[in-house]
């Protein structure tokens, strides 16, 4: 599924690019030993030839005979039955895959199991493993799903550097996409080659020490308000607003560990 995670730690992986007393710049490094990584719910409804999926801010049918669906403005999806548990789905963007994968259900039905093989924009390949756990009831692929270990949408590293005029531009490499954002709330696209027309971001500055942003989806929120906080200049420790405040843990690469795996209030 489309895996967002909830919160994540990160480590300075480079020397600041700006001043010392700018916290924020630098490279940062993803940090999954002191990382709880999640991902929205989603609801999959069987309808005649195929499902309807349902992530809250944007809902879809795709059907499950093999051919592309439109997705996301320029994204599609295609969905082929494979076995009595299993599925092979394709994510393409402008009509070019970006990722396969494999799904496949546990015997009980209470576990999803999805092996993605994505292509970055410089032509590499990366494998993940995620896995969904059945909320409620559900039969087959129909429920709604949760994920509990986000992989390949989840970035390794990430860059934030000062884009002059009080902007800050997020990249991570390989990822295809980037932003570049005033810190006050106003909506941001992502552009490049992987990003998809009509995705924005919302930043605003708490303090000097703390961020806030959302997602959007053609005007809509598509992740809950989350919080970033900068501890010592040395990590990043992500949080969206969900009631369990799973993390997701950022540090400057070198550092062999972080201080705090939890938003801090």
């Amino acid at each position: 599924m489309l895996l967002v995670p909830a919160a994540a730690v990160f480590l300075l992986a480079t020397q600041l690019l700006l001043t010392t007393n700018n916290r924020w710049f630098g490279t940062w490094k993803l940090n999954r030993a002191l990382s709880h990584l999640t991902g929205p719910s989603i609801t999959i409804t069987r309808v005649p030839g195929g499902y309807h999926f349902d992530f809250g801010a944007i809902s879809f049918d795709i059907g499950d005979d093999g051919k592309d669906y439109p997705t996301i403005s320029s994204g599609s999806t295609s969905l082929k039955v494979i076995g009595a548990r299993e599925w092979f789905r394709v994510h393409k963007v402008a009509g070019k895959e970006v990722d396969h994968s494999t799904l496949r259900i546990t015997p009980d039905g209470k576990t999803l199991l999805i092996h993605t093989i994505a292509t970055d924009v410089d032509g590499k390949t990366h494998q993940s493993d995620d896995t969904e756990e059945r909320v409620g009831y559900g039969s087959g692929l129909a429920g709604t799903w949760r994920s509990n270990v986000a992989g390949i949408n989840t970035p390794e590293m990430i860059v934030l550097e000062d884009a002059g005029e009080g902007r800050i531009r997020r990249k991570s490499p390989n990822e295809g996409q980037f932003y570049v954002a005033v810190p006050n709330g106003k909506p941001a696209p992502y552009k490049g080659p992987r990003s998809v027309p009509g995705v924005t971001v919302s930043l605003w500055t708490v303090s000097g020490t703390k961020m806030r942003w959302t997602d959007f989806i053609n005007g809509r929120p598509y992740s809950r308000p989350g919080n970033r906080h900068v501890v010592g200049g040395r990590e990043i420790v992500e949080g969206d607003d969900m009631a369990d405040k799973s993390t997701r843990s950022i540090g400057k690469q070198g550092e062999d560990s972080c201080r705090s795996s939890k938003p801090q209030n």
